[in-house]
């Protein structure tokens, strides 16, 4: 009986996986294939969760990691997938042979093949820049893929001059490389904003507009850790930081035009580059709003996650616990053959699992300005992922006020009637009812 029933789970997962992935995967739009390569990292940065729970990437081997990798790409062309491939992972990029190794698999599997994906995203701590030779190499990679039509994006988890040295050693040169690396490329930097390192962020904000001019420091996402670290007055220096960055902003970039800057704010500026999805000062935008039910991360429904060690599937690469796994892929004729699902109650809840219908957030007026708190964080913090994080709430209902009552001081808000045809009607009712209940 309890074959019978597991053969049955499998049935069901696979259907799930085919309708809610396999079949958008086919298409090559909205969703991507999340590859989560390695947990052990050379960096030991304060806030990292691989750090702090390294049972989330329990295999360390790295001819099973690449045998593996070479197994899921075989698939992937298999089944004739042409959607984005994100390599999530602690850093690889400045381990020279097994780099290379991965690169090859790629490159080998994908040169010659009908499907594969137009996109490559790649975080990184950039920690190769400190190695010409390693830079060179990775550099001849992006060029060799594109020759095949991929795009090799590296997104640059680099914080800044002043809050680096909670994570990484550099120096001067090393942003200069940077710089010329991310310029020559067009790629994009993602600080992150943490409780240990927000008070120097200001400083930090003017280091990155001085050695990063132009698109790069225009562009900083600085997104906020979304753990339980936020205090009142960790908070209290963000909402200083983030005073800050408005004030820039406003008179610098839109030398206080307000329509216009409010136009930025609600991301509906006609100029896209000034939008910036889920950054620190456009949470009042219709793009958050049309997230309220999902979530913004890859716990949501838009990615499916492979632990490549192991070939499981967790929920998400912050919930790799071996309680919560979904499943695992199985090998047969050393090929991946089918999904053995171990938790299908938890794959039916993540490809239907609505944020407005969960405690706190379902009764919650910020949700439609929210992107929302980490599962992962919830787990380890309240041992149920479902339920947020009291302090990362605190910390987003206390920043959203501060950004109603900051834009009602700057007279913004007067100006909203005049924008109100390039805003859907739900999101216009509910952007002003926010603001008489806050202001």
């Amino acid at each position: 009986m309890n074959n019978l029933i597991q053969i049955e789970n499998n049935q069901l997962a696979q259907n799930i996986l085919k309708t809610n992935y396999f079949d958008y995967f086919k298409k090559g739009n909205q969703k991507s294939l999340e590859i989560f390569l390695l947990g052990h990292c050379s960096a030991q940065c304060k806030y990292c969760y691989l750090v702090k729970h390294p049972e989330l990437y329990p295999t360390t081997d790295l001819n099973n990691i690449l045998k593996n990798l070479q197994l899921i790409i075989n698939w992937y062309i298999k089944n004739q997938f042409i959607n984005e491939i994100d390599i999530f992972s602690a850093e690889w990029l400045n381990m020279d042979n097994f780099r290379d190794q991965v690169f090859t698999i790629f490159y080998n599997s994908f040169k010659d093949s009908e499907y594969k994906p137009p996109l490559i995203v790649i975080p990184s701590n950039m920690q190769f820049i400190h190695s010409k030779n390693s830079t060179e190499k990775i550099q001849e990679w992006i060029d060799l893929f594109k020759t095949i039509n991929i795009s090799i994006c590296i997104s640059a988890s680099v914080d800044g001059k002043y809050c680096d040295d909670d994570r990484t050693s550099c120096d001067d040169e090393f942003y200069l490389n940077l710089r010329n690396f991310l310029i020559k490329n067009n790629f994009l930097v993602h600080p992150m904003v943490s409780s240990y390192n927000v008070d120097k962020w200001i400083e930090n904000y003017k280091w990155w507009l001085e050695t990063f001019p132009g698109k790069i420091s225009d562009n900083l996402m600085a997104l906020e850790v979304r753990d339980e670290t936020w205090t009142s007055e960790s908070i209290g220096k963000l909402l200083e930081f983030i005073n800050f960055i408005i004030d820039y902003k406003f008179i610098n970039i839109f030398k206080k035009n307000k329509q216009e800057f409010l136009q930025y704010i609600l991301g509906i500026h006609p100029d896209k580059k000034y939008f910036i999805p889920y950054n620190n000062i456009q949470l009042l935008s219709e793009d958050v709003f049309n997230k309220k039910d999902d979530f913004t991360c890859t716990v949501g429904h838009s990615n499916l996650v492979i632990r490549v060690g192991d070939l499981s599937v967790p929920i998400c690469h912050r919930l790799g616990y071996e309680e919560l796994l979904l499943g695992k892929f199985n090998i047969k004729n050393n090929e991946i053959d089918n999904f053995e699902v171990f938790n299908p109650e938890l794959l039916i809840m993540k490809t239907h699992l609505k944020r407005n219908c969960l405690p706190h957030c379902e009764s919650c007026k910020y949700i439609g300005c929210c992107i929302g708190f980490c599962m992962g964080n919830s787990y380890e913090v309240c041992k149920n992922p479902l339920i947020p994080t009291m302090e990362v709430c605190k910390m987003y209902r206390t920043k959203i006020n501060f950004l109603i009552s900051k834009y009602l001081q700057m007279g913004l808000f007067e100006y909203l009637p005049s924008v109100k045809s390039k805003l859907g009607e739900q999101f216009y009712t509910y952007l002003n009812d926010l603001i008489l209940d806050v202001g």
